[in-house]
């Protein structure tokens, strides 16, 4: 994975884990909100590397992006689950 997007993912995690600590729901909201957002920005970039350059290489490299967020997202939920 790219270092750019590896050291996103630690930002994520510490924002993470800064709104577990406190059990703030409404920072667990903006992280799942700024996380969707990049979610629809790369199944759209996955889209176009599929559908419109055949760049299958790149596709699956973006996947692998996917894959990071969307565990991120399944330890949102679980944040959630402590707060309450």
């Amino acid at each position: 994975m790219p270092a750019e997007f590896l050291m996103q993912q630690m930002e994520l995690r510490e924002a993470l884990e800064e709104a577990t600590g406190k059990k703030n729901a409404q920072s667990l909201d903006r992280l799942r909100s700024d996380l969707r957002r990049e979610e629809a920005v790369l199944e759209k970039q996955i889209a176009e590397a599929i559908d419109v350059s055949r760049d299958y290489a790149a596709a699956a490299g973006l996947v692998r992006k996917l894959m990071f967020l969307d565990r991120l997202d399944e330890e949102i939920d679980l944040a959630y689950e402590a707060t309450d």
